[in-house]
């Protein structure tokens, strides 16, 4: 049986010494010509003592000593600093025992906190605590030496301190170990920058020579920024402290005493103004992380994210390193950060998804159908549909944990149904419902908006249906939960087809559809279910178009589009129901005709997506459209369409996701299988991902398609859909590598 084990700083045995020290006369010579010549100011050496973590008690003191620079060699360094200028006081010490000593994989994490104070004049910027080889004192190539075992016995092997990995100051929490990202500390540097390091510090005077290596600590202020400033500042409470962690793991061997009791680490000190974060070991090896340190901003600009090679992380700004140095020269490295095979784009997630990245769940007798999806904050996918009970269909909603497993505590074992029958004088009306849209409240609640419908299609009604995050009927939305679209009475304005749903920020409720004529019907509901008589005074707007997607603009402007003519149109409504005059809202024309809109997406910038497909030829079809709505962006595939015929078969696009990088991820089917594709923000098909930018699924045993998507922060791309199980469909939920 695995076990936690957590220690603070609070008593009685051991101790950690911290001090900075003033070596001179290293016998290692620093590498010449490095091929980034970016200064880095050498601010000193730093030692750090770490006791008592293989006992429940542990505590911690440090003092500060400064290298001298040498301003003629760098303006940027930080010259003749004063004793004293940077004081570190003991915050906290801690280690955490994953697993059981001897066992394969058992774990020791390890860090000492401490918080900083710079009392001196000058700021500083980004201060990073940088690993160097000492020959004269540390063990072989590493960072570490003086190890000692909970025998006091001295560890001297080589290979037990290269088995100390750097890593994020790590957390417990109720699911385990986690990453804090106020303090996430660890920094990954290229080969360029450690070369540059070890130049500078050779550079002083006196001389700091070392083997600097590619990983370090980095110090954060009290608001989680790296800027650390001087005495007597103003610009926040406090804004001349902050705290770092320097943090390590380790093998825990069996005996418990055999392990590692206390040790001590190098680090060269420096004030760099470059800015970025790091994905950790530990952060590409776990499939949910909590905090995700490299998603979150340090600093008032987007960082840079370093991550390692077998990293599934696809966002923006992005810089992925083959491996990071922990021991040894560059030119004969004897350690590196372990790696993980590469993940190919557009594949399976068969590490961290049920089933080999594929599920198919029977819910009725007869046909079970997802049409929608949404992901919750915390990773869960929430899907809507169908299902058939052998006499009638239910609108059904199923959700799933993070793994693709189906989340217990959620309606009857993670579905719930909903029966929208009616009850007569002399019986009942069996009612056919589906879900066709899915959003979700800020709250948790789940709004779905479905089509209710007896056995003839023209006296349909679209409903409303709201859920309490536990699955069940919201009481005090509608009618026990429930609300049908009525609009003017009239069966040319009855919304009688749902399309698409958003939930404004303030919780009222868009919903588009079209009438029994096929013309598009965008109607909004305040958050209990009301007709909203301030949208266009009545509640609803009529286009003389099929509405086949929607969405909310960061200014609460409304995008709707649709099929037109043979082409498709983009209309734009302010937050009234009123057209926006600002925006042209064209038709534009499809090669072929009778072009299908299901998905539409906002860029940053303002341009639009279209998706769907094209009929005559069948295949994949997109196009972006200017933030005004006049034109075509001609920057954006062929003179701003995309169209990409994947099979002899039929191809269409069902729906449309935007990476974080900004690329395009659409899905849908080809032929008989689910179809994904990738475009890069040109709107050319994305060769690393799938097979030159197209990945087909066969799932089940004939037909199948994706319905809907989402994208979770780190790039990974969820679809549902359903797919044939030889008698009728069922659910299907697929997660990709990104």
């Amino acid at each position: 049986m695995k076990t936690v084990q957590f220690a603070t700083s609070r008593s009685r045995l051991a101790a950690v010494l911290v001090t900075f020290l003033a070596l001179v006369g290293c016998n290692v010579s620093p590498m010449e010509n490095p091929s980034n010549t970016s200064s880095a100011p050498i601010a000193g050496l730093l030692a750090v003592r770490i006791e008592g973590i293989g006992d429940a008690s542990a505590s911690a003191v440090a003092t500060f000593t400064a290298v001298p620079g040498n301003s003629s060699v760098n303006t940027r360094a930080l010259t003749a600093l004063p004793d004293g200028v940077l004081k570190l006081v003991r915050r906290e010490v801690s280690f955490h025992d994953l697993g059981n000593p001897g066992d394969a994989g058992a774990t020791r994490y390890s860090q000492a906190s401490f918080e900083i104070s710079n009392t001196g004049t000058k700021n500083f910027n980004n201060l990073n605590f940088i690993a160097i080889n000492l020959p004269s004192k540390s063990i072989g190539s590493t960072a570490i030496s003086a190890i000692v075992n909970g025998r006091g016995e001295a560890i001297t092997d080589d290979t037990t301190a290269q088995a100390f990995m750097p890593t994020h100051g790590m957390q417990t929490t109720r699911s385990g170990l986690g990453v804090n990202p106020y303090t996430a500390d660890l920094q990954f540097f290229t080969q360029p920058e450690a070369d540059t390091v070890q130049t500078q510090a050779a550079l002083l005077s006196p001389a700091l020579v070392g083997n600097v290596l590619q990983y370090g600590f980095v110090a954060h202020n009290n608001s989680g920024g790296r800027a650390i400033e001087a005495l007597g500042c103003s610009s926040a409470p406090d804004c001349n402290k902050g705290v770092i962690s320097l943090a390590y793991k380790l093998p825990l061997v069996s005996p418990r005493a055999a392990n590692p009791w206390g040790f001590t680490a190098y680090f060269v000190v420096t004030d760099q103004t470059e800015t970025f974060v790091s994905q950790s070991f530990e952060e590409q090896n776990q499939c949910t992380v909590l905090g995700q340190a490299q998603f979150l901003p340090l600093t008032t600009t987007l960082p840079k994210v370093r991550t390692l090679q077998g990293s599934s992380y696809h966002g923006a700004n992005l810089e992925r390193l083959a491996g990071v140095r922990t021991a040894g020269t560059s030119a004969a490295p004897l350690a590196s950060l372990p790696l993980f095979p590469a993940k190919l784009a557009g594949s399976l997630d068969n590490t961290c998804f049920a089933s080999g990245g594929q599920v198919m769940t029977a819910v009725g007798t007869g046909l079970d159908r997802a049409n929608t999806l949404t992901l919750t904050p915390d990773g869960k996918s929430i899907v809507a549909g169908y299902t058939n009970n052998g006499t009638q269909d239910l609108l059904l909603v199923a959700r799933y944990n993070p793994n693709g497993t189906l989340d217990s505590s959620f309606g009857t074992g993670g579905k719930t149904t909903t029966d929208f029958s009616q009850s007569i004088p002399g019986g009942a009306i069996l009612l056919n419902a589906q879900g066709t849209a899915v959003a979700l409240q800020t709250d948790g609640k789940i709004v779905v908006a479905g089509t209710v419908r007896p056995d003839l299609p023209r006296f349909s009604r679209t409903a409303l249906v709201r859920y309490n995050t536990d699955g069940s009927l919201d009481s005090s939305f509608g009618t026990a939960g429930k609300v049908f679209v009525e609009l003017t009475g009239s069966r040319f304005d009855t919304l009688y087809q749902a399309t698409a749903l958003q939930v404004q920020p303030d919780g009222k409720i868009l919903v588009a559809g079209q009438n029994e004529v096929n013309e598009g019907r965008l109607a909004r509901f305040t958050s209990d279910g009301v007709l909203d008589s301030g949208f266009d005074t009545d509640g609803f707007v009529a286009v003389r178009t099929v509405i086949g997607a929607l969405e909310l603009q960061s200014d609460s402007k409304i995008v709707i589009g649709g099929s037109f003519n043979n082409g498709l149109l983009v209309v734009r409504l302010l937050s009234n129901g009123a057209l926006d005059p600002n925006f042209r809202g064209s038709i534009f024309p499809v090669v072929g005709g009778n072009p299908i809109l299901k998905a539409l997406k906002i860029q940053t910038d303002g341009k639009i997506i279209l998706a769907g497909a094209s009929i005559s030829p069948s295949a994949f079809f997109s196009m972006r459209v200017t933030a005004d709505g006049r034109s075509l962006d001609r920057g954006f595939g062929n003179n701003g369409t995309i169209l990409t015929d994947i099979s002899v078969g039929r191809d269409q696009i069902n729906t449309l996701g935007i990476e974080p990088d900004g690329t395009l991820v659409v899905a849908g089917f080809s032929s008989n299988n689910i179809a994904l594709a990738r475009y890069t923000t040109a709107g050319i098909l994305d060769s690393s991902f799938g097979n030159n930018g197209i990945a087909t699924t066969t799932i089940g045993t004939q037909a199948a398609q994706a319905t809907a998507l989402g994208i979770r922060p780190d790039g990974k791309i969820v679809v549902a859909g359903f797919a044939s199980n030889g008698n009728n469909d069922d659910l299907a939920l697929l997660q990709y590598n990104p």
